[in-house]
């Protein structure tokens, strides 16, 4: 937990108090999308009208069994990677699975 005094030892028990709903739009993503490189955790994004990707960097709200909550550069509609992220590198082009592929005559 971020800002935690170091007195707060495992076990304790705690009395919390709930704030209303945050206004800070996030987007779940699959965990796997995420990628940390010492820059802190981010998202590859693909650009739809080259097929470039562009690394956006984001903010993990909480995570469940398989997904990430993230608030950041990111944006509605927007096409990430979800496998082999570790393998890519900014500007590398890439094809979506569901475009439209050149005709090849």
């Amino acid at each position: 937990m971020p800002h935690v005094d170091a007195a707060v030892k495992l076990g304790m028990t705690a009395t919390i108090h709930l704030s209303e709903a945050s206004t800070i739009q996030t987007a779940r993503i699959p965990a796997s999308a995420l990628l940390s490189q010492g820059r802190g955790p981010g998202v590859w994004i693909v650009n739809p009208d080259t097929g470039q990707l562009a690394f956006r960097p984001g903010t993990v709200n909480h995570y469940t069994e398989r997904d990430a909550f993230v608030h950041g550069q990111l944006a509605n509609g927007d096409s990430s990677i979800t496998s082999g992220v570790q393998k890519l590198d900014e500007g590398i082009l890439v094809r979506l699975a569901d475009a439209p592929q050149e005709d090849a005559r």
